[in-house]
């Protein structure tokens, strides 16, 4: 029997890999075509996000194939209580008229229609990619909010100071599972949805810093600081507490030794932005937040990673 073109499977640990040089090769194009910089990249192994979210997601996760068997496409659902989100879809620009993100996209939707608890669906695109915009606008995901990926990088010898006006609460840096327990009832109030999948990621890596910050017993926020230099997700119960606690987490990531810090900031929240650029953040990109339903409260969260926000 002739092989067909194109394949489709479930996608597997085995897959990440080459899902990284497929997913990077796409992107430098779209970046190309939209006059932007090539991003160079090294990948020497799984990145632990798309790791973590095959393993906690197995049934969302989808690859296509050409002829030779090498990986042309790649999508990743996940589902968390009852939101849908895409975390990726990328497919080599070679394929990208012959269906093959559309057919990536059914599976990957389909994954979500089978659970019939979805209220939310969700993902973040970059915004000056309008095709998916378009695509994803059809099937009922409208453009929310900006993300903005705002940059800072300094010479190790001399980072900048610490910035002041960082939260007084206490915190707390060894997250158990009885807080994650109580981290879930607190992101439902913040985010609309809990995620103890990602809270458990957090406080079992060793290149993962959570914060938590607490007044007696109750949870006025947390942050998630990366060895990296990426800051976020953040989370506050008040509105003005994600000032401080985004400070906080700056400073923290001084003393972690970082060189660069990314921050995904929501362009609604001015106060955050100008926070961010007053103290020598820069612009790098813009990405849009598209749903079914309104998202995250933009005075109380800033998100971490736009696979998972």
């Amino acid at each position: 029997m002739k092989k067909p073109a194109i394949t489709y499977r479930a996608a597997r640990a085995s897959d990440l890999v080459p899902a990284q040089k497929m997913i990077m090769v796409s992107f430098n194009d779209l970046r190309k075509k939209s006059g932007m910089a090539r991003i160079k990249y090294k990948i020497t192994g799984p990145d632990p996000w798309m790791a973590h979210f095959i393993k906690t997601d197995p049934e969302g996760a989808f690859a296509a194939f050409d002829k030779q068997d090498r990986l042309i496409g790649y999508a990743q659902a996940l589902i968390r209580e009852n939101e849908w989100y895409l975390g990726f879809l990328f497919v080599l620009p070679e394929f990208q008229s012959a269906g093959v993100g559309g057919r990536l996209l059914k599976r990957a939707l389909d994954y979500g229609r089978r659970n019939r608890e979805i209220k939310r669906w969700a993902l973040a695109t970059f915004a000056y990619n309008p095709q998916a915009i378009a695509i994803y606008s059809k099937h009922g995901m409208t453009p929310q909010s900006p993300l903005i990926a705002m940059v800072r990088k300094w010479d190790e010898k001399r980072p900048p100071r610490p910035i002041k006006g960082g939260c007084t609460a206490r915190i707390v840096t060894d997250i158990d599972h009885k807080l994650i327990g109580r981290l879930t009832a607190f992101d439902r109030k913040v985010r609309g949805i809990a995620r103890p999948e990602e809270h458990f990621l957090w406080s079992d890596t060793d290149t993962i810093y959570p914060m938590v910050f607490l007044e007696g017993r109750r949870i006025l926020g947390y942050c998630v600081v990366t060895k990296g230099g990426s800051i976020g997700p953040i989370a506050a119960s008040r509105p003005e507490l994600l000032k401080p606690i985004l400070i906080s987490a700056l400073n923290y990531g001084l003393v972690l030794g970082h060189s660069r810090q990314l921050i995904q900031a929501v362009g609604e929240n001015v106060e955050i932005v100008r926070l961010l650029i007053d103290n020598s953040f820069r612009i790098e990109e813009t990405s849009l937040v598209m749903a079914s339903e309104r998202f995250a409260d933009p005075q109380r969260y800033i998100p971490g990673h736009l696979a998972h926000y």
